[in-house]
């Protein structure tokens, strides 16, 4: 006996897949502890620059905690030897982008 149709067309189908697909993206990031991807939109505008602006925001906070959190596993010894001197100088400057660019986003609102 014939397996019913779950979908009436190739085309309904088709769009329950990309949805299923698109929800998995998205739980994936959200396990991750990562900000939904957003739409930039192809046409230059304060929307689209203000998203830009806010996620490359993001990603530089997460390089930021990731190194910090990085840094403070490691021993006490370590942490005061010449070899965590490039990471600490890392986070010093992202620290300053940071707040350089925090700013940015709120100009175009």
């Amino acid at each position: 006996m014939a397996q019913p149709r779950k979908y009436d067309t190739v085309a309904d189908r088709q769009r329950a897949y990309r949805e299923r697909q698109a929800l998995q993206r998205e739980n994936e990031l959200m396990l991750r502890g990562w900000p939904k991807a957003p739409s930039f939109g192809p046409v230059p505008g304060k929307k689209r620059w203000n998203n830009l602006t806010h996620t490359s925001s993001i990603c530089l906070q997460t390089v930021h905690d990731e190194l910090k959190e990085f840094v403070s596993s490691k021993s006490e010894h370590w942490q005061k030897s010449k070899r965590a001197d490039p990471f600490k100088e890392r986070i010093a400057e992202l620290e300053e982008v940071i707040a350089k660019i925090r700013p940015l986003y709120t100009i175009y609102d």
